[in-house]
């Protein structure tokens, strides 16, 4: 008899950028096996990030309210895990694993409430090994080394086409550069004026055609 595949559950539920730090784990836990059942949770304004992802079974999305909570939680309880990986979030979101069955439950920072098996694999931020330490956290669950760390992305078909056409539109005799304004965090934002003279220098400095995300 063929045993079950493996489930895995991966909670990915903090920011745009770290949520994208987490795709190399998760192709590299898909690579190591190809036949395991793979679960993500995260933010419901982020799940667009996560739903064309090649290598995830299954979304579960929540919103930071009881009900949403209580929903998910419910959906996370009902299955059984070979282990759970908690990336970089806040420690409100571990309730969400109360009462459920798993076999072992990996974070990378110590986070409150906790379950007393928890094993901590830290992360080196200092030298910017977040996507590096993520796929190292599972290849000690998986097995295996993982030697792709390019973030995956990856768009549906409509999306593809439209970005095509939009390219395709635009003659490419100047410099396009896109420029992302800030960070959800306080500490990552910059003042407007700060966002305008950096364009302003861009367009003389490159004749650039400049895109606004």
């Amino acid at each position: 008899m063929t045993p079950a595949p493996n489930r895995y559950l991966l909670f990915c539920s903090t920011g745009l950028g770290d949520s994208l730090f987490c795709t190399p784990a998760i192709r590299h836990l898909r690579r190591q096996e190809p036949n395991s059942e793979i679960i993500v949770v995260v933010k419901e304004k982020l799940q667009n990030l996560f739903s064309t992802n090649p290598h995830i079974n299954k979304i579960i999305a929540y919103r930071n309210n009881f009900l949403s909570m209580w929903r998910a939680g419910r959906k996370i309880r009902s299955q059984s895990y070979r282990a759970v990986f908690f990336f970089h979030l806040g420690g409100g979101v571990v309730r969400l694993i109360q009462n459920t069955s798993y076999d072992e439950l990996h974070c990378v920072q110590k986070l409150n409430g906790l379950p007393s098996n928890a094993k901590l694999f830290p992360i080196d931020i200092r030298n910017k090994r977040q996507w590096e330490d993520f796929a190292g956290m599972v290849s000690g669950v998986c097995g295996g080394t993982n030697t792709d760390n390019e973030f995956e992305l990856p768009l549906n078909e409509k999306s593809q086409a439209e970005a095509t056409q939009f390219y395709r539109d635009i003659p490419m005799t100047r410099w396009r550069i896109g420029i992302q304004l800030g960070g959800s965090h306080l500490g990552k934002c910059w003042p407007p004026k700060r966002f305008a003279e950096v364009a302003t220098h861009l367009v003389k400095e490159h004749d650039a055609q400049l895109f606004i995300y």
